[in-house]
């Protein structure tokens, strides 16, 4: 699968490095260096695939390496200065060669565009992982920066904003997601499903951990066949997130399985409430609970001649060519649907309009069961596994609950204990019936209950919530 990897370094002089033996190294070519006088020759380094140079409109002396990397080393006198900046990103396999070159140009003309500066950029070859071994493919791709502005004349003035740590941070979050945007955009073109995510794993809300690195010297051990300290340290992780992964399908798994009891033993699915006839958002806009985030040409024949069976057919049949899925058992409870430029809105009968723009499906409307699951089979036809639940809390309390039951992960929201305890009071006269140990449910909840659900005996009945808008 495609991998999401971005890291910028600096080139310094303070550590004794040299951005005229970068780009020679990067670009495996041979580079003198006219401020010392050393040659950097690779002209027989492997697996560089391609290598190029963007620069700013009219700077086209910056177009010859040679040139470009002098003048960066001349315009600075510090001893510790910084000479260049590099981004080191990961490249999707699943790509082609062109469309590898097509995405790293369109980021460097970013880069250009962005800073003024010009890029020197290599793409290399994948090779044998120390560790994990033949067919890592790390196509991957350098970008050296001038950290100068590229004029006309030569070097301009310093890129300030990106050695001082407070306006630094904002342009990293920048270039990471300009990179996951454009990378996403070539796999899309190239009808490639994975996606790359540049966030980290914590905010991703995933429990494992990123690879440490190995460095040079840990890495030419492990090539020849000798452990190492940073090679132990990779293997541990590799296998603890492995561990990690086994672990939470195997506790997600069990979850499904809970759940689905419950549901089966209680009479929760069977409340309905009473379909109302006539639209209460007559002459303005019906009010927004909240939204989810993660066409065929019509009949030749006349809608209004068809048999509501015909057109209750025909709806369903709009949906289902939209999202290449079965959706024959929405057809009960749908009033129209329209599809324009790939936006669906689908109205049910009691006037809740859903709508799917794309990257989000919005629900516009009182919050009922038939709702809430007309609105999970549109999230679970689009494909989505794991989803971000924003409204009322009426709304995410029974959204949870329907995406638990089929299996989709809610990465933000998880009811309180009293909205998972008041389900498992409603289902404890029916798991004693069905002989099971009242230890497979939650603690008894408090009597009050939500709108739409199911009241436990002798509950006084307490005032619904009202959508937010």
């Amino acid at each position: 699968m495609a991998t999401a990897y971005g890291v910028i370094k600096s080139i310094n002089r303070g550590t004794g490095r040299s951005a005229v033996a970068a780009a020679a190294y990067r670009a495996g070519v041979r580079l003198i260096d006219a401020r010392t006088g050393r040659v950097h020759d690779y002209g027989r380094k492997r697996g560089v695939v391609h290598s190029e140079i963007t620069a700013p409109t009219g700077c086209e002396w910056a177009a010859d390496r040679q040139r470009l990397w002098d003048a960066a080393e001349a315009a600075e006198n510090r001893r510790n200065a910084t000479t260049a900046r590099e981004w080191l990103g990961a490249l999707p396999h699943e790509l082609s060669d062109d469309e590898r070159a097509e995405a790293c140009r369109q980021f460097a003309g970013w880069l250009t565009q962005r800073h003024c500066v010009a890029v020197d950029w290599s793409i290399h070859a994948p090779d044998d992982h120390p560790i994990i071994g033949e067919d890592a493919r790390n196509w991957h791709v350098h970008m050296l920066a001038t950290s100068r502005v590229v004029t006309a004349d030569g070097m301009g003035g310093k890129t300030r904003d990106l050695d001082v740590k407070s306006t630094a941070s904002a342009h990293v979050e920048a270039w990471r997601a300009e990179w996951q945007s454009i990378v996403n955009r070539r796999l899309a073109a190239a009808e490639v499903a994975d996606r790359i995510d540049m966030r980290s794993y914590a905010r991703q809300g995933q429990h494992r951990m990123g690879l440490p690195k190995i460095g040079p010297a840990a890495s030419a051990m492990e090539r020849r066949g000798v452990r190492s300290a940073a090679g132990d340290q990779v293997r541990a992780v590799t296998q603890l997130n492995r561990h990690r992964r086994a672990e939470g399908r195997r506790l997600a798994k069990e979850l499904r399985t809970t759940q689905e009891e419950i549901m089966r033993l209680s009479d929760f699915n069977k409340y309905t409430q009473e379909r109302t006839r006539a639209n209460p958002w007559k002459g303005q806009k019906a009010p927004l609970a909240g939204y989810v985030r993660s066409a065929t040409d019509a009949p030749k024949e006349r809608k209004n001649e068809w048999t509501p069976e015909q057109k209750q057919q025909w709806k369903t049949d709009k949906l289902s060519s939209h999202y290449d899925r079965d959706m024959q058992h929405l057809a009960e409870s749908i009033r129209q649907v329209q599809i324009r430029n790939n936006n669906v809105m689908v109205q049910l009968n009691d006037w809740t309009i859903i709508r799917d723009t794309g990257d989000a499906v919005y629900y516009n409307g009182n919050v009922t069961d038939d709702g809430i699951r007309a609105k999970t089979d549109l999230v679970q036809a689009k494909g989505w596994t794991r989803v971000e639940i924003f409204g009322d809390e009426n709304y995410k309390a029974r959204s949870w609950l329907e995406y638990s039951l089929r299996g989709i992960e809610v990465c933000n929201y998880e009811p309180q204990k009293h909205v998972r305890d008041q389900l498992a009071a409603l289902t404890a006269g029916h798991v004693k019936e069905a002989g099971l140990h009242e230890s497979t449910l939650h603690p008894a909840a408090p009597a009050h209950v939500h709108e739409g659900e199911a009241m436990a005996p002798d509950a006084a009945p307490v005032p619904t919530y009202e959508p937010v808008v």
